[in-house]
Order: structure tokens, then sequence, then C-alpha cells
């Protein structure tokens, strides 16, 4: 009977060991200068370099398909591309041209629910657009205008709520963006702003993974933080050091969270220690 109790025992000190122990996710980003793509673990913060993707002017938004398995990319300046990437490879194909006019540091995310691709930004920043891609041919359409204000979207990311959300350079704050009417009241600035100590840069990224965790990189300040999508306040989680690059985009990269520790057995028979 003791054999019984105590296996019992072990197996719900190992499920409550992995819960509560916290769990890492896998983030990519790329760079302009080498032209790779890196894998993040949100567990360790160690950069792992996945591949050279070669694409020639880099890629400024990033976006996982879930469906397919594989990152989406756009690049910059008036010959903006959408590609697809290979998550384990960094190998990158050419999908087609947005056709849109210049497209300058931005962002990317899928809503995969509607299954639509929302690109960032459009114009500048005196003049922002937002546009949607079609997947299959990489033509695009923009949308609107955001707000009547300067703005320049550093990422995208579709929120709990299904609606879209951009992380501002212009005012250091996160917005929401109603797809149906850019331009109008729905589109409004989440909270106060980030807060003090991040310093976000000319260029950064930002993505939601599976799970409810919103990440957000800044280029100056070198961090990635967390945001409180009810409050638009952003918390620190890592300060990379200087030999990491630059990243010119974020997206989290599919799969279920792994745990970053493990119950030994020693903290197992602690339990009976009494």
């Amino acid at each position: 009977m003791m054999r019984i109790i105590l296996a019992a025992v072990v197996t719900i000190a190992l499920l409550a060991g992995v819960a509560g122990a916290g769990a890492s996710v896998a983030l990519y980003a790329t760079d302009v200068v080498n032209r790779n793509l890196y894998r993040i673990d949100t567990g360790t913060w160690e950069v792992t370099l996945v591949g050279f993707h070669g694409v020639p002017s880099g890629f400024c938004g990033l976006t996982y398909d879930r469906d397919q398995e594989v990152l989406l990319g756009i690049t910059r300046y008036s010959t903006a591309r959408l590609y697809s990437i290979d998550i384990n490879t960094a190998s990158a194909t050419l999908i087609g041209s947005l056709g849109i006019g210049y497209v300058y540091e931005g962002g990317l995310v899928f809503d995969q629910e509607r299954g639509t691709l929302y690109g960032a930004n459009a114009g500048s920043n005196e003049d922002p657009h937002i546009f949607t891609i079609n997947p299959a041919s990489g033509a695009g359409t923009i949308l609107g205008r955001v707000g009547s204000e300067p703005h320049d979207f550093a990422g995208l990311v579709i929120g709990q709520d299904g609606e879209l959300y951009g992380l501002d350079r212009e005012t250091h704050a996160v917005w929401k963006v109603d797809t149906e009417d850019t331009d109008g009241p729905g589109t409004e600035q989440i909270g106060s702003g980030l807060g003090a100590g991040i310093d976000l840069g000319p260029v950064g990224g930002f993505t939601a993974d599976d799970f409810g965790n919103v990440y957000g990189y800044a280029s100056n300040s070198h961090q990635i933080f967390t945001v409180d999508m009810a409050t638009g306040a952003a918390t620190v989680l890592h300060t990379f050091d200087s030999s990491v690059p630059t990243f010119y985009a974020l997206s989290y990269g599919g799969g279920a969270p792994s745990a970053v520790e493990e119950t030994s057995w020693t903290s197992i028979k602690a339990l009976f220690a009494r």
C-alpha cells in the first residue's frame, strides 16, 4: 500500500514540478547586416544561428504560418517581396512582389483564423498605411492610413481578442488597429505607453505565441520584453550583450513550451521529510 501511495505522490510531484518550473518557447529573429535567421530560447535566452537566408535587403517583418510550419518574411523598399523561410535551415523561397510602393521598417502577422496576412508599414512614418498580402502570390493590397499622426510599427500581432495590434516606435506604445477603418476612432493607443527602461530605436519586433504571451524587441536597448495587452505596459525579460546582432524582425515559431527546470528526486523525497 505504501508503494502505491509513493508512486502516486511521485507522479503528482513530477507533474507539478514541470507545470510550476516555468517554460520556454522558441522565438525567431533576423538581422539585415549578416542576413541570418536566429533562434532565441526564452528559457535560457541563448541565441542560436539557424542559417544564412541570403535575401539581399533583409526582412523587416516576420511571422509564422502554422498551417505550412514555415516563417513568412517581407523585405523593404520599393521592391518589397514576400518570402517563405524554412524554420530549420533558414532557406528562403520567393513567393512574389507586394507591388504597393515603398515599404519601410515594419511588421507582419498571419491571422490564420481569417486567413489574412497583415503587413506594415507602406508609405512613410508621416503617412503610414496598413496592408494585406496574398500568401500564395505575395500581392499586396492597401487597407488604409493608420490614424492622423505619424506611426512606425516595429511589428504586428493578433491579440487573444482577435484584433490587430502594432508596436509603434513613434509613440513608444502599443496601438489597436481597426482593420475595417484603419483611420477611424477604433484605431487607438493602449494605455500610456510601454514605460521607462525600454528604448525601441529605429527597428524592432513584436510577436505573440500560442499561450497568451506577447513579446517585443527594442533595438536601441537590445531587449526582449513582454507586454500586458490590457494596459500596454511592458516588462523587460532580457537584455542581450553586444555579441548578439541587432534584430530587424521577431516571430514565434510554433510548438509547445518546454520545461526550463525538472523536479529532482531530492525534492520529491523532501515531501516525506516531515
